[in-house]
């Protein structure tokens, strides 16, 4: 939209107002610059068409309509993308693929076309005139998708861990993933954030024969230090997917005293915490080597990861709950 004296903002704001008085009425609308679409009950639609629109430009009442490149359709309760609006993002792709840099104005662009519309089509107006779309499905969360055990192998593929900083992420990998742990538990967002009462620290993980027992001192949930949680992680004998193996091979590798960062790297001879960009971008480069969309990936995706492979193994939801230190049983079914 550019700045907020532009013309295409104006004529938002404009027909905002429009919006908004067709509600207080008792009127359904939304709205994207000078373009309407709205839906009401058959008896009533007719009156609010005539009231707003130029017959000769819109589309007469209807229960399919095409608003924004996106197909509503109220008899079947169904949102669908048309197939020119498709080959529109097939070739912008293509397009961004093929860039090594783009100006200011082309990522100008790209934001005014394509995701001002996602805000607009998020609205309860949206949801509501597709004649019960929120009442089937009204919370409709973006969520990173969940880390897997074949997930996890695959990425082993192509990690060195003849590399000292590969064997810090793959241990980073597996005791998040073990661990069902919050990113804000295992590294920093900045090398200079690091705080060793809410990271892990090399003293925070206890080794006791094939298992290792992690202390939290501080969570979402504990925020007071009020108590520590401990985790127990055991090992898998002969699997590469050996948490208590990695976490070995990485302090035999990079050895560090109690206070330093349970996750570090050296630079220029001192001990420094890996850090969530790290972290994350590590991640997101293994995914896609594995052919996959990193961008459907996070650092979360281990903690779902984790909780999804102990359901399937019929693990109770009490002990997943304290074991991933979730506040409520509710809270790990929206995982």
């Amino acid at each position: 939209m550019g700045l907020r004296s532009s013309s295409a903002h104006i004529c938002q704001r404009v027909t905002s107002s429009v919006v908004y008085m067709m509600k207080q009425s008792g009127y359904l609308l939304l709205n994207y610059l000078d373009d309407f679409a709205g839906a009401e009950k058959s008896e009533d639609a007719n009156v609010v068409f005539d009231l707003l629109e130029s017959v000769e430009k819109a589309s007469s009442p209807s229960t399919v309509m095409t608003f924004l490149g996106v197909k509503f359709d109220t008899s079947e309760l169904t949102i669908s993308v048309t197939t020119e609006r498709v080959e529109e993002i097939l070739l912008l792709v293509k397009t961004w693929l093929n860039l090594l840099v783009a100006t200011v104005k082309q990522l100008q662009s790209l934001l005014e076309d394509w995701f001002q519309p996602d805000e607009i089509l998020e609205t309860d107006a949206t949801l509501r005139s597709c004649g019960g779309l929120q009442r089937l499905n009204p919370y409709l969360p973006r969520k990173a998708l969940p880390i897997t055990p074949l997930i996890l192998k695959q990425i082993y593929e192509f990690m060195d861990l003849d590399d000292t900083q590969d064997k810090t992420f793959w241990s980073l990998f597996l005791l998040a993933f073990f661990m069902m742990s919050r990113k804000s538990n295992l590294v920093p967002n900045s090398e200079k954030e690091f705080d060793e009462n809410k990271q892990l620290c090399r003293g925070d993980i206890i080794i006791e024969n094939d298992v290792l027992i992690i202390i939290l001192k501080w969570s979402k949930t504990i925020q007071f230090g009020q108590r520590k949680l401990r985790i127990p992680i055991s090992s898998i004998q002969g699997s590469i997917l050996c948490p208590v193996n990695a976490y070995k091979n990485m302090i035999k590798a990079i050895p560090a005293v109690k206070k330093d960062p349970a996750f570090c790297k050296v630079k220029k001879g001192r001990i420094l915490p890996i850090t969530y960009k790290e972290y994350q971008n590590k991640l997101r480069y293994l995914i896609q080597k594995t052919g996959r969309n990193s961008l459907f990936y996070s650092t979360h995706s281990f903690r779902r990861g984790g909780a999804t492979l102990a359901f399937d193994a019929e693990v109770s939801t009490e002990l997943i709950q304290l074991h991933g230190d979730w506040h409520s049983v509710m809270l790990i079914k929206s995982i």
